[in-house]
């Protein structure tokens, strides 16, 4: 008796085919790459000094959420090739100082970006060269950048002999970027400029002297020599030292205030006035890192709340100036 034919069912054998295949596209789809949706330069500002060359740098933004650097497959432009020059690779050569902008643009998909690259004429100082440095400005400014620095120490950069008007400010970057300014001064009329700066690691400031204030420009000296420590009239051990009685004349104190809790806020307060006498507490002996200040008028109590750093010690100045005369007072000094 014939065996009877087997019938061949296919039906379990394709379904897990079919999965398989659909895990695959699936895996496919699930793997692609993220499309890229837009290009950045730094965040659309650069600066750069005449005769420096500096690279630019590209950040892709992506559909994933992430960013990366673009280095290849990029165009780039700049408006200005006289003032700044840019090659095919980013790399910047300012000829001349002035803003100009300068576009990347992506060659697969035409997504661009343009940063404004400003150029800047800077006359190099050595430390140690004679001084002063005298130059003029006109309506813009002028910049100045100084090495041979100790580095971390302090210094006191002085604009003087002024025909006119002009402020100074001081940077701790070649950028000169409001994000790297350490120090400024912004008197008005025609006097002296100077603030107090601690050199970079590498030794070095950068210093923009200002004329925009000026009628038609001016002449100034530029000097910058190591700063002096205040000498104070007293040393103070907190808590026992205060409350401190004494006295001012039309001048300005300094007292040391030792013993303090690091990261502890205190309220320091000048009371007992007789005539206007205002204050200021810093972190160091060169007036440098201002930590509060109260400079009411009159006779009412002046105080402020600082708050003590690593070396738990406080730089006080009573200042007496507005005074007049001076006057007697008494401080006091509470955590808060």
């Amino acid at each position: 008796m014939p065996h009877p034919t087997p019938s061949l069912t296919l039906t379990h054998r394709t379904a897990p085919l079919a999965a398989l295949l659909a895990l695959a596209v699936s895996a496919c789809s699930s793997g692609s790459s993220p499309a890229l949706q837009s290009l950045t330069i730094g965040n659309g500002q650069a600066y750069a000094e005449v005769g420096l060359q500096q690279q630019l740098t590209v950040t892709g933004h992506y559909s994933d959420g992430t960013e990366r650097a673009i280095t290849t497959g990029l165009t780039w432009a700049s408006a200005a090739p006289a003032v700044v020059a840019v090659n095919d690779a980013g790399l910047l050569t300012p000829w001349a100082p002035g803003d100009v902008q300068v576009t990347a643009a992506d060659t697969k998909t035409a997504l661009s970006a343009v940063v404004t690259v400003t150029s800047r004429a800077v006359v190099a100082v050595a430390a140690g060269a004679p001084s002063p440095t005298r130059g003029h400005v006109d309506t813009s400014s002028a910049y100045f950048h100084v090495s041979g620095l100790t580095p971390g120490a302090m210094y006191t950069p002085t604009v003087f002999d002024l025909s006119d008007d002009v402020d100074m400010l001081v940077f701790s970057d070649r950028s000169m970027s409001p994000e790297t300014l350490v120090c400024a001064s912004l008197s008005v009329g025609d006097y002296s400029e100077w603030c107090v700066a601690p050199a970079t690691a590498a030794g070095e400031l950068w210093i923009q002297v200002d004329g925009q204030w000026t009628r038609s420009g001016a002449s100034f000296a530029l000097d910058l020599a190591p700063s002096e420590p205040v000498v104070p009239v007293a040393t103070l051990a907190f808590p026992a030292g205060v409350p401190y009685t004494a006295s001012v004349g039309a001048t300005n104190q300094f007292l040391a205030l030792t013993g303090l809790t690091p990261g502890t806020p205190y309220e320091v307060k000048l009371s007992g006035l007789t005539a206007d006498l205002d204050v200021e507490v810093y972190a160091d002996p060169y007036e440098y890192a201002s930590l509060c200040e109260s400079y009411l008028e009159g006779t009412s109590d002046d105080a402020c709340v600082a708050t003590a750093g690593a070396a738990g010690e406080f730089i006080i100045e009573v200042d007496g100036r507005t005074s007049l005369e001076g006057s007697g007072y008494t401080l006091s000094v509470t955590p808060k």
